[in-house]
This record gives structure tokens, C-alpha cells and sequence, in this order.
């Protein structure tokens, strides 16, 4: 006689913590397929299992509500040509085409969210932040630096470059090119040095800041969004990008068209009251920047950090060098070579 089994669940009895955890700690795409027809089925499947009803775990009731939540995320991706699953993230383009990203590092700011991949950075902008998406564009529809040799040492590091500009439905993305050994700050920060930043490393952190800065003003040019999360790191060659806060950017002496609250409370009164493009406000968010950090550095740095800016780039370069020679001396290059896995938290 032939014995007929049923169908298997979709996780046995016994497993059943494991499926709650999955739930609360899930994105859409990990629980649902990409159709809605799918989806409805699958979300009823899932409910038999988990609904507070049923399953007597304490925690099947904050399980059952964000298996709801997750189901409605994932019809409206599929309305709005987006899907979200762990490691990748796709967007149906109005051109007919689809964005599909591998990506090791996902944040969400106040102006946007970003994803990192190997090679590619993107940002997406929802259509009440459009004007800011558009003001990236405006930045580098004109900007090219023309001395060929700083170009290639400077401005081609520093600056985002191979940029490519996509809609979908409501939203507008901007994808820049990353060098592997690019990571984001804020990353390396806090996953590899745990919050505690060396001091001899935020030493060259912040001279790379300082040169990028100069060099920006020296263009004509403020960012006026300079923080933790728009900076990227080489930790091989000790070289900062500045990717991400350009949405902000102007020409010096030109119209503000916004900037973080952080950004805001450090600039000085003359700048918040003219609104208009200043080098001191890229300045001021260095330093603020630095200055939250918790770190191990001498003296003389947190003094400059703490200290009062000069409108000059190169009075303000040379207050630095100063600072760095007080506290260190003679120059070292400190190696710093963190795995990947160091650096991008493994639920990503």
C-alpha cells in the first residue's frame, strides 16, 4: 500500500520559535514571492501558524502583527515597481528596465536613503525630497575641473564620479561609482572600531578632510552636508570621498538650498542669517564631526576642533598642520587593513 503524506509545513511544530524570529526580524522579500497572488496565499499560510489564536508563544502576537505589516510592504513594493529582500534591493525603471542591487550596507537619512554595494553607491529620494535629487544634478551638470593633473590625483577621488540618474514611479535614484576599498565611514566607525576611533588614524582622517575641503572651496564650491555618513574611507591608501551631502551643495555665495539641524546649530550667525553658500559652514561640520567622536587623540587636536574658524581655507590648513605636529611630530603612515566582514554587520 502506498502511504500519501501531506504536504510538509512551512516550518514543523518544534520549529516554531524559529519562525517567529524569522518574522520580527525579516524584510518582505525573505517571507514573500514576487506576486500578489503568492503573497495573499503565502500570508494565509503563515497566519495558521503564527496567529495568536493558534500559537500560544509569548511572542506570536507582535509576530502575527508584523507578518501583517510585512505582507502590506510587500504589495505595496510590487504596486510601486520596488522589491526588497536581505543583501538585495530592485527598482522597476520607467525606461522598462530593472535596478537591481547586491548591496553590504543600507542606512536611511533624513534627505534620503543609500545602498553600498562592491562597486556602486546608490541613493534614492522620495518626491517630497525631488528638489534635492535635482540639485545633485544641477552640481555636476557643470562642474569639471580643468587642470588635467589634479583632476586625476584630486578631483576624481574626492568627487562622485560615473554618475547615472534613474526614476521609478516616485522615486529618483542616483547610482555613483565606489572603489572596493571604499567603505562607508560611519561603518568602519562603528563596526570596526566599536566608537573608540584611534587617535593616530583620526589624524589622517581629518587631514584628508581638511585637503578635500580646501581643495572643494578652491572649485568654488561648498557642500554644506559634510557628515559622518557622506564620507567614504580607503583604509589602504588613507584617502576620504566625499559621495554623499551634495544634494545640499552651492556655489560659493550662492543661495542655501538646505543642510542637516546638526550641520545648522554650528553655523555661524552671519551665515544663517545671509543663507548663502560659505566655506565655513563645510569647516564647522568638520570639525563638529570630529569632535563627537569618542577617540584617544591628543590634546591638541580636540583643541582644534574645538577652536574658532577662519574664513581662509589656508589659514585653517595651517592651524591644522600645527595641531598635528604638536601631537604626533614626525609623520608615520599606520596601517589600517579591517576584513570586509569587520566592516559591514553580518545582517546585512
Amino acid at each position: 500500500m502506498v502511504r500519501v503524506h501531506p504536504p510538509a509545513p512551512l516550518y514543523k511544530e518544534n520549529y516554531m520559535p524559529e519562525l517567529l524570529n524569522k518574522i520580527l526580524t525579516c524584510t518582505y522579500g525573505d517571507l514573500f514571492s514576487h506576486d500578489k497572488n503568492e503573497i495573499e496565499a503565502q500570508y494565509r499560510a503563515y497566519a495558521k501558524k503564527v496567529h495568536p489564536d493558534i500559537n500560544k508563544d509569548a511572542n506570536a502576537e507582535a509576530a502575527f502583527r508584523r507578518l501583517t505589516e510585512l505582507k502590506d510592504e510587500a504589495l505595496a513594493a510590487l504596486a510601486n515597481g520596488s522589491w526588497h529582500e536581505k543583501g538585495i534591493m530592485s527598482f522597476k525603471l520607467d525606461n522598462g528596465s530593472t535596478l537591481r542591487i547586491r548591496y553590504k550596507y543600507h542606512r536611511i537619512l533624513d534627505i534620503c536613503e543609500y545602498y553600498v554595494s562592491k562597486t556602486r553607491l546608490i541613493y534614492i529620494f522620495d518626491a517630497a525630497h525631488k528638489r534635492f535629487y535635482e540639485n545633485f544634478r544641477h552640481i555636476f551638470a557643470s562642474w569639471n575641473c580643468s587642470d588635467a593633473k589634479i583632476k586625476k590625483e584630486i578631483f576624481d577621488v574626492i568627487i562622485p564620479q560615473d554618475i547615472h540618474y534613474y526614476t521609478s514611479g516616485d522615486k529618483y535614484i542616483i547610482s555613483i561609482q565606489k572603489n572596493e576599498d571604499m567603505y562607508p565611514l560611519r561603518a568602519l566607525i562603528e563596526n570596526y572600531w566599536h566608537n573608540k576611533v584611534p587617535g593616530r588614524h583620526l589624524a589622517w582622517i581629518t587631514s584628508r578632510l581638511m585637503q578635500n575641503i580646501t581643495f572643494i572651496n578652491h572649485e568654488g564650491y561648498t557642500v554644506n552636508g559634510i557628515d559622518i555618513d557622506n564620507c567614504f574611507v580607503s583604509c589602504k591608501y588613507h584617502a576620504i570621498s566625499i559621495y554623499g551631502g551634495w544634494w545640499f551643495a552651492a556655489k560659493e555665495g550662492e543661495p542655501m538650498i538646505g543642510t542637516t539641524s546638526d550641520i545648522y546649530a554650528v553655523m555661524p550667525p552671519k551665515v544663517k542669517a545671509d543663507k548663502v553658500s560659505n566655506y565655513l559652514t563645510d569647516i564647522e561640520s568638520v570639525k563638529l564631526m570630529l569632535r563627537t567622536l569618542d577617540t584617544d587623540c591628543p590634546k591638541a587636536m580636540t583643541d582644534f576642533y574645538m577652536s574658532g574658524s577662519s574664513e581662509d581655507p589656508i589659514e585653517e590648513w595651517s592651524k591644522w598642520d600645527e595641531a598635528l605636529k604638536t601631537a604626533y611630530g614626525e609623520r608615520k603612515f599606520i596601517k589600517l587593513e579591517p576584513k570586509e566582514n569587520e566592516i559591514y554587520p553580518k545582517e546585512e
